[in-house]
């Protein structure tokens, strides 16, 4: 019983809180002209430990009710307080390993075409650009040339932006879906394996995500005309 009680009072303290933050593919990932970087998503999970606990007042023996005496029900606030901490912080910093792994194979599977932006495009423009310069032509003429030169790389991060974008909803509808089940479980007092549900949810929804990652790498590939 007091195990069961220690876990109702738990989680009906646990509050979940999804902080949207980008994740950079790449910190070098940036146009000729910004620093915009082609992003990920990223989420912080915070588990902040509640100090509200039910505590239990009385316990029946025979027909009599006992009221605990006031230091031994402290004592025992105290413990289930650092009990309810503890596990909140584990549960919180295996999620948060989850969500890196995301973003680790993003960038791994991704570096190919880091490359391809970052050099190959990079090496092309400043190439065309610099032939430009020449002093026959109007400041506008040279300009505009410039301009046409840096047409195939905005694009390339256009497209990967638009890519990781999308992948950035997908994750995060997948996460909202955990947190509405975890929400769902407090308010209807399903407490059991409630941090454990949620957890294997987070799970579940970045190995989803992971497994996409091959898929949106090809596309963009073949996009870019990268060869194999």
């Amino acid at each position: 019983m007091d195990d069961r009680r220690k876990e109702e009072s738990v989680m009906a303290n646990v509050e979940w809180r999804t902080a949207r933050a980008r994740v950079s593919v790449s910190p070098h990932f940036a146009s000729y002209r910004s620093a915009a970087a082609a992003a990920a998503a990223g989420f912080a999970f915070a588990f902040p430990c509640g100090r509200n606990y039910t505590v239990i007042q009385s316990y029946h023996v025979s027909s009599h009710t006992t009221r605990i005496p006031e230091g031994i029900e402290k004592e025992r606030e105290r413990k289930m307080n650092h009990i309810a901490a503890m596990e909140e912080q584990l549960v919180s910093e295996r999620i948060k390993q989850k969500l890196n792994e995301v973003n680790v194979a993003a960038q791994t599977q991704l570096s190919t075409i880091q490359d391809h932006v970052n050099f190959t495009l990079q090496q092309a423009y400043f190439k065309c650009a610099h032939e430009c310069f020449d002093r026959r032509r109007s400041q506008q003429d040279i300009s505009n040339c410039v301009e046409n030169c840096s047409v195939p790389v905005v694009r390339a991060q256009e497209g990967v932006e638009n890519e990781m974008a999308k992948f950035q909803e997908r994750l995060s509808r997948a996460l909202m879906v955990c947190q509405d089940k975890f929400e769902a479980a407090k308010q209807q007092k399903v407490t059991t394996n409630s941090l454990n549900n949620l957890e294997s949810c987070v799970e579940q929804a970045t190995q989803d995500s992971i497994q996409t990652l091959p898929h949106l790498a090809e596309r963009l590939k073949v996009s870019f005309g990268i060869n194999h």
